[in-house]
């Protein structure tokens, strides 16, 4: 792998997500974006979780990764990219590649995932998601009520 890198948490890195978390556009919900839910609920579970695996886009431009990997059967992607700027035909193929590499490595059925956002909802489609299906208003930003798209992607 040439752009993703293992993701190594230091605090700067988490204060930069933990930032995303509460301010960027359809990344967390309402009742999520509060600083005592990221840091002791959000951050913990995603990056320190049992079974979780999380790669860094270049320039530190977001991260991506697995979490709640069970073997033999699925795992949760998440994609948070702050600087879309970084998601390259290169990054692309990378992030296709790793996908495959997971899911056999692990023996993965299945992955998921789930956006309010349509960027996220398209850039999932081009590494290989596709909708499976919509929940209505399940998402709220700024008191405004948003669709959320659950995604996923089968295997072996």
């Amino acid at each position: 792998m040439d752009k993703l890198k293992l993701f190594v948490p230091t605090q700067e890195k988490l204060d930069k997500i933990a930032e995303w978390l509460m301010n960027g556009y359809l990344v967390s919900s309402d009742e999520f974006r509060n600083l005592d839910h990221i840091w002791n609920v959000t951050i913990p579970s995603n990056f320190f979780g049992r079974g979780s695996l999380f790669y860094e886009l270049p320039e530190y431009g977001g991260v991506f990764g697995f979490r709640d990997i069970i073997p033999g059967f699925k795992a949760h992607v998440v994609f948070k990219i702050w600087s879309p700027e970084v998601w390259t035909h290169g990054l692309v193929k990378e992030s296709k590649d790793l996908i495959l590499k997971v899911m056999e490595i692990y023996e993965l059925k299945r992955l998921s995932s789930q956006t309010a956002d349509e960027r996220i909802v398209r850039i999932s489609e081009i590494v290989g998601f596709k909708v499976d299906g919509v929940l209505k208003n399940a998402f709220m930003w700024n008191g405004e009520l948003f669709d959320m798209s659950l995604l996923g992607m089968t295997g072996g």
